[in-house]
């Protein structure tokens, strides 16, 4: 089980993962990462390597440690002064804030639950490169060393590691952020709200998806949103943080769900899974579930949500429902196979 918790103020932006990890006996963390070595998969031109290979050695900052994953991921120990992020020339000076001036108000009693479980988490190997036990030294972040066939997996060198816009306009009369375009798919929950939204939390059951091709991929995870959807200033939150025009004040958006990218290398719908590999109407302890959907309001408090609408573009490969209960509050089932009889 995990529970993310984002949350950002006015003046400050902050993306706080507070990754609370338990899992059920039939249950799994999801560790899929491509096989992170310099050749090449595909040929390009001796031009075009020199090109990438000028802006690896640009963006993979120098590390006072390296740690190697059993995975094949290389792991840089950067000082944090130095991270990638500090690059910019709006943080030229900028002053890094180990934590939020203000945390959302919670119950006592929930507040140490979370900071025992932090605590047990942070024991833990909870990512693949903590499993020998090397962790990275006091004063400096842990950063995925880009490779070749990172950038190759882009459609150029200008698009990566930018967000994409994966959405036809045309299109646009229904969430979420991307509708399935350029091989995104999705299902997920999501609300929409006139007043200001500051963050939001769920609780994760993770489980262990089979993955077809090295340039597919499948998450869980939350977005936060703002802006418009029908120009091209959308901002989001989704695994870290960025400088922004509409997020900078507040959200108006929030998204609850997976996605996973759909290549159709082999002529047909990809067997890459989603959450559990099952579709929601299979239920507790076969599907994969978000609950206890909350947002952080303009006063700074955690507040249940109750209204939510749900999307997917291709239900016979993915699904979503959502449901309520007073247990688990708003909740979804999600996910699905991929390629199946009625998914080609």
């Amino acid at each position: 089980m995990e529970v993310f918790v984002l949350v950002f103020n006015k003046r400050s932006i902050f993306l706080i993962f507070l990754v609370f990890v338990s899992f059920f006996l039939t249950q799994k963390v999801t560790h899929v990462s491509a096989v992170n070595n310099t050749k090449p998969h595909r040929q390009v031109s001796s031009l075009r390597a020199e090109r990438i290979q000028k802006h690896l050695n640009k963006i993979n900052k120098p590390s006072v440690f390296t740690i190697q994953s059993p995975d094949g991921d290389i792991i840089d120990c950067v000082p944090k002064r130095k991270q990638p992020a500090l690059d910019h020339p709006l943080l030229k000076h900028h002053k890094i804030q180990k934590a939020p001036t203000r945390m959302p108000q919670i119950m006592e009693k929930e507040r140490s639950v979370d900071v025992e479980e932090a605590a047990n988490v942070l024991e833990s190997a909870w990512q693949m490169w903590h499993v020998n036990g090397t962790r990275c030294p006091k004063g400096t972040v842990p950063i995925r060393r880009n490779t070749m066939n990172d950038v190759l997996r882009a459609k150029s060198l200008f698009d990566f590691g930018k967000k994409r816009r994966s959405i036809d306009l045309d299109r646009r009369t229904e969430k979420p952020d991307a509708l399935g375009t350029s091989g995104h798919e999705h299902a997920i929950a999501y609300t929409e709200t006139s007043s200001e939204i500051y963050g939001a939390k769920a609780t994760i059951n993770v489980w262990d998806p089979k993955i077809e091709e090295v340039n597919e991929f499948s998450l869980s995870q939350i977005w936060i949103l703002s802006g418009s959807f029908v120009g091209p200033d959308l901002n989001s939150i989704e695994a870290g943080w960025q400088l922004f025009t509409h997020l900078a004040d507040h959200a108006t958006t929030v998204e609850w769900g997976g996605e996973v990218v759909n290549t159709r290398s082999s002529g047909r719908h990809t067997t890459t899974q989603m959450g559990s590999g099952h579709f929601p109407d299979e239920g507790f302890g076969k599907a994969s579930y978000f609950r206890n959907l909350e947002i952080v309001d303009s006063d700074n408090s955690l507040v249940p949500v109750h209204d939510v609408k749900i999307l997917a573009e291709n239900t016979e490969c993915y699904d979503i429902k959502s449901s309520y209960s007073n247990e688990w509050g708003t909740y979804f089932y999600y996910g699905g196979p991929g390629f199946n009889p009625r998914c080609a």
